[in-house]
C-alpha cells in the first residue's frame, strides 16, 4: 500500500543517527562503501517508493560531497538510485582511493601501546568495510593474526578458529602477559 511506503522524511528520521556516522563529505572518503551498504539495508528494512530512493541517498552526503551528489543527480535525472551510484563510485573513490584503502587493511598493525586487542579488531573491520569488495572472514582472521606481534600468532592447528575466537584468545593472551610482566604489550 502507498502509505505503508516510506518517505524521504521518515528515513532521514529513523535513521538520522547512523546516517551521520557514515556520511561521505569528500572524494576518496572511506565511508564510501559503508554509506553503500547502509542505503542498502534502509531500503530493505524499510519499504520505499521508488521515486523516494534517490532523494533518501542524497542524505548520506554532506559538506562538497552533497554538491558533488547534487550534480550528479541533475546531470542524470532519470537514472534509478541504484545507477546514481556507479556515477557516483567514480566521482568520489577511484581506483586510488581503493588502493589506498586496501594499503591500510593490509598494513594494519596492532599498536599495543595505544589501543587494545578490542580496539584494533574493530578498527581491522571498519577498514575491511571500506573496500569495495566483500572481506573474507578467512582474510579478515589472517590479516588480525599477521597484525599482532608473532608471540600472538597460533600455532598451525589455531588457524581454523574464526575471527572472533581469535580476538577473544588474543584478549586473554594481553591480559595474561600484562599480569605476569606488569608492563606487558598493552604498557600499561
Amino acid at each position: 500500500r502507498e502509505s505503508d511506503l516510506l518517505g524521504v522524511s521518515q528515513a532521514r528520521k529513523l535513521y538520522r543517527g547512523e546516517l551521520e556516522k557514515v556520511q561521505v563529505r569528500f572524494p576518496g572518503d572511506s565511508r564510501f562503501h559503508l554509506l553503500r551498504s547502509t542505503w542498502r539495508r534502509m531500503l530493505l528494512d524499510l519499504s520505499a517508493r521508488a521515486s523516494d530512493e534517490r532523494r533518501i541517498l542524497s542524505v548520506g552526503f554532506t559538506a562538497g560531497a552533497l554538491t558533488v551528489f547534487n550534480d550528479v543527480a541533475m546531470r542524470y535525472p532519470h537514472q534509478t538510485a541504484e545507477e546514481l551510484w556507479d556515477l557516483l563510485r567514480a566521482q568520489f573513490f577511484n581506483d586510488a582511493h581503493v588502493e589506498r584503502q586496501r594499503d591500510l587493511f593490509e598494513k594494519c598493525r596492532w599498536n599495543d601501546r595505544r589501543e587494545s586487542v578490542e580496539l584494533f579488531a574493530e578498527r581491522l573491520r571498519q577498514l575491511s568495510q571500506t573496500l569495495p569488495e566483500l572481506v573474507s572472514e578467512e582474510a579478515l582472521t589472517y590479516r588480525f593474526i599477521q597484525g599482532l606481534p608473532r608471540d600472538f600468532h597460533p600455532h598451525s592447528a589455531g588457524w581454523t578458529d574464526t575471527f572472533s575466537e581469535h580476538v577473544s584468545k588474543a584478549i586473554l593472551l594481553a591480559k595474561l602477559i600484562t599480569e605476569t610482566i606488569g608492563e606487558g604489550p598493552m604498557g600499561q
